[in-house]
């Protein structure tokens, strides 16, 4: 079944007898890569997105588990972890464990009840792909102490929301927002709330949707403000949006930007 989602679901360190059971429990929502523990450092680091990440978690390998939680978690906050557990005996100790460690999904019943916790876990993915296929392209280049506002964000391009707004979301003062981004040498969450809205803007470029449909959809006003906005805060035109790497392109540049422009006081400023 083709899903909306393109991101694979991360299947951390499965057993061979369990991988075909974890692919069909996912299948109705999410494709599956599987990779082993040791191979996880590796795929953060070369910024792979990930809708979300399934790890198995038994006796016989507590600690390896709890290091792909932790890492995992540590790496994109934000991005949903589901553990289940093989081993029933022991389930309420482990499953306890797994939370403490970063899960934030269970699959109370193993395999069997895997597909309706993948499900639970990327319902807000699924109601929005396109908001959430540019999130997921666009976290593993954020530094992940902003991976919550850049989500929120991004799912809410539309909205188009305010500083105030975001902060209330997330529980924060606007003045520590302000704070948190000078502090990890970010853009403004002004400039940032412009950004996310060109992150979807790309990923809807990347599905060849029409110039005229991004602008009217997330609010530019018409195309040609949109072009503007694009060329002042990423200098780019609207064709190097047309492919699947767009919006990792302008997750670079958006971290990059307030270095690449330290002589000047001046952020991007929203269009």
């Amino acid at each position: 079944m083709i899903t909306p989602i393109t991101s694979p679901l991360v299947a951390v360190s499965i057993q061979p007898t369990q991988r075909e059971a974890v692919a069909r429990a996912a299948s109705p929502v999410a494709h599956v890569k599987f990779i082993d523990a040791c191979e996880l450092d590796s795929l953060l680091e070369r910024h792979e997105a990930a809708v979300g990440f399934v790890v198995e978690v038994s006796v016989a390998k507590e600690a390896a588990f709890d290091a792909a939680i932790c890492c995992a978690h540590r790496a994109r906050p934000t991005t949903p972890i589901i553990a289940y557990v093989t081993d029933h005996e022991e389930s309420a100790q482990l499953f306890v464990h797994a939370v403490r460690a970063g899960a934030n999904h269970v699959a109370l019943y193993g395999v069997i009840d895997l597909g309706g916790a993948v499900g639970d876990a990327l319902a807000p993915s699924l109601k929005q792909p396109v908001c959430a296929e540019a999130t997921h392209r666009a976290l593993p280049w954020i530094p992940p102490l902003a991976h919550p506002v850049i989500t929120y964000c991004a799912m809410n391009a539309q909205q188009r929301p305010t500083v105030s707004v975001t902060a209330e979301a997330l529980r924060m003062s606007a003045r520590s927002l302000y704070r948190l981004f000078h502090d990890l040498a970010l853009p403004t969450p002004e400039a940032t709330i412009g950004w996310c809205r060109l992150f979807v803007a790309a990923q809807m470029a990347a599905l060849e949707k029409p110039i005229k449909e991004i602008a009217t959809t997330l609010g530019f006003g018409s195309g040609s403000a949109f072009h503007d906005m694009l060329r002042r805060y990423a200098g780019l035109t609207s064709t190097a949006l047309r492919d699947s790497s767009a919006v990792a392109r302008l997750a670079q540049s958006y971290s990059s930007v307030v270095a690449a422009s330290a002589s000047s006081s001046e952020l991007p400023k929203l269009g």
